[in-house]
């Protein structure tokens, strides 16, 4: 069985609530990024040995034997050291989280810096495709400090997107807490979504399945979602009281849009600075495209400070 000799800063990172200096953080990182790797080696193997194990308990049974206490004590060995090696990925995962936070606090003293932009942006999109949890106040004030800078500094502005993707991210998936789904809906007024059709390229692998579906049954007047065009409001018209959109592969486009009751997930949003109103809307797990404008910028500090977003512009 492979021995793993895990990394000496570990140990020396045992208090991580001190500040960590860069090339500590950096050091931690390159010790630990292969660890989950060989970890999942080495839990591949222990669950082979297991699969033969019960193959074997199954033989012995099935042929009126018994199993020895050894046998079965080391079935049982088996199962813990499995379960130690998940422990050991998600103690790393937590140092790796700690890490990134703390890289965060010192590349925010000065965000101007293009190479402090470029780590920032990278440390996001890190943190979301390896389903890390950094602190949502964290996210905000990173966001927060990029759209400070983003009119003199436009590639802080490709920054205030990522927080907004890994914010999305982090947010709790809303929808699920509205019980049952259906496509089946009934309303007074018709329903009305702005989208941009996204072809697949040639040889693209891509999931058609981009859906509207309702919740919470029909109500009526205030009570009711809408998804209505601010030039044609039908305010006393019923609805269901809540619509869910998954939108992919098409692209939500918020201007001139009215949005109420409404959970936006796994879609990709797009905003050019043009009236929009929204009441009680969430995003979850999406991707934004704004254009920067005031609105756009009003409303990224919008998202980044809540989950339900309320938010009203008429416009540039």
């Amino acid at each position: 069985m492979q021995v793993l000799t895990f990394p000496d800063v570990l140990l020396e990172e045992e208090k991580l609530g001190m500040a960590i200096p860069e090339a500590r953080i950096q050091r931690i990182e390159e010790k630990v990024n292969p660890l989950p790797g060989q970890i999942d080696g080495v839990k591949g193997r222990l669950i082979g040995v297991a699969v033969v194990v019960s193959f074997l308990s199954a033989i012995v049974l099935g042929g009126g034997g018994y199993l020895t206490k050894e046998f079965i004590d080391q079935g049982k060995t088996l199962v813990k050291i499995q379960g130690d090696i998940d422990g050991i990925k998600q103690g790393l995962a937590d140092v790796k989280q700690i890490a990134f936070a703390q890289r965060l606090s010192q590349v925010l003293k000065n965000p101007q810096n293009p190479q402090n932009i470029k780590e920032t942006a990278n440390i996001l999109a890190s943190a979301q495709r390896d389903k890390l949890h950094i602190d949502p106040a964290i996210v905000k004030e990173t966001g927060d400090k990029f759209i400070a800078t983003a009119p003199a500094q436009a590639a802080s502005w490709g920054v205030v997107q990522q927080c907004l993707n890994y914010k999305s991210f982090l947010d709790p998936d809303f929808a699920s807490s509205l019980g049952q789904l259906t496509f089946q809906c009934t309303n007074d007024y018709p329903i009305i979504v702005n989208l941009r059709t996204v072809k697949p390229s040639k040889g693209d692998k891509c999931d058609l399945s981009g859906t509207i579906m309702a919740a919470g049954g029909y109500v009526k007047g205030n009570e009711a979602a809408r998804m209505q065009h601010l030039s044609d409001l039908k305010p006393g018209a019923g609805g269901p009281r809540w619509f869910v959109l998954d939108l992919k592969p098409d692209v939500l486009i918020l201007d001139g849009l009215f949005l109420k009751n409404v959970v936006v997930r796994n879609s990709v949003v797009e905003y050019f600075g043009g009236p929009v109103s929204m009441q009680n809307v969430y995003f979850v797990n999406c991707i934004f495209n704004f254009k920067m404008s005031p609105p756009a910028i009003e409303l990224s500090k919008t998202i980044l400070a809540t989950n339900a977003v309320a938010f009203s512009s008429k416009g540039v």
